[in-house]
């Protein structure tokens, strides 16, 4: 069957997000032991292991590992730093940083001191204190990305109301995001923002040992992890000592749809003037980061 993939139909300015893959992977996790599922959750989702395994033991009743609160914040962080470092280089036409992408995997002191410098240059909880971005002229990457999307002449771009699966929506208590957003809407630029400010305040939370809440159980049978690309749900239904029932709702599968947050998102890039229409479709496919490979296919209009 080969590997899943999210195929996009751009035909002119619309776009046509091809059927979306079911890999089915939590058939695997039916008819066997919750011991059994935990071992193999993480080897169907390794993207973001530590997530699916909190959900999964949330789900499931059992208690989370005394470090979980920091395995959760380094996997995120190590997947917006990824998007800042590489796919936004990428979508403008340039080289990543090779030396700013190695060590992710190990997020000592020293690294996340490094890793501040080259996301934000500057201490991340400096760069949380700021209130006007505009006014910050640094040398670091991905600001200096942001700040070139900023000033793109392009659409918000927003989907339905209260459908937006990303990150974005755990950043609305941030005072500039807040403000940002109340003058001029969720655009490009201030996803973009909203991933440097997370990955701040996940670098202070690292670093003091103080994390937000990112986890808890639902009702019985559900784990609810607050994940890299936005919201995870694990659903289980067990019954004499084995699953009956398992349902995984990722950021990824609730984009989807003929009429969801993706296509939403990639139609009002498609709105931008054609000698920056490619860039800025990189840049919203960034943004919404679907944890499947891409192909974007061009069809005559």
């Amino acid at each position: 069957m080969g590997e899943p993939r999210l195929t996009i139909h751009v035909q002119g300015d619309e776009v046509r997000i091809g059927r979306w893959p079911d890999p089915g992977r939590e058939r695997l996790l039916v008819g066997r032991t919750p011991d059994q599922a935990l071992r193999l959750v993480v080897l169907l989702h390794n993207l973001c292991p530590t997530a699916h395994r909190l959900a999964a033991l949330l789900a499931l009743g059992r208690q989370p590992w005394p470090n979980d609160e920091r395995l959760l914040a380094q996997e995120i962080l190590g997947e917006h730093a990824l998007v800042m470092l590489r796919d936004w280089p990428v979508a403008l036409g340039l080289s990543p940083d090779g030396a700013a992408l190695r060590g992710l995997a190990d997020l000592t002191p020293d690294r996340l001191r490094l890793l501040a410098k080259d996301l934000f240059g500057m201490p991340a909880d400096r760069f949380l204190l700021i209130n006007d971005l505009a006014a910050v002229t640094v040398p670091a990457v991905p600001v200096h990305l942001f700040r070139t999307v900023a000033d793109w002449p392009i659409p918000a771009g927003d989907g339905p109301a209260g459908t937006d699966p990303t990150f974005f929506p755990r950043c609305a208590d941030d005072p500039l995001i807040a403000s940002e957003q109340a003058r001029g809407g969720v655009t490009l630029a201030l996803r973009m923002l909203a991933r440097l400010r997370e990955a701040a305040r996940l670098i202070v939370e690292l670093t003091t040992g103080h994390h937000a809440p990112r986890f808890r159980a639902g009702a019985d049978g559900v784990g609810v992890v607050e994940a890299a690309r936005g919201r995870l749900i694990h659903r289980v239904r067990v019954e004499g000592g084995i699953i009956q029932a398992y349902i995984i709702e990722t950021p990824t599968g609730a984009m989807g749809g003929p009429d969801g947050f993706l296509q939403h998102l990639l139609t009002a890039a498609l709105a931008a003037p054609a000698g920056l229409r490619e860039k800025v479709l990189a840049i919203a496919l960034s943004a919404a980061d679907p944890c499947l490979p891409v192909q974007v296919e061009r069809e005559a209009a």
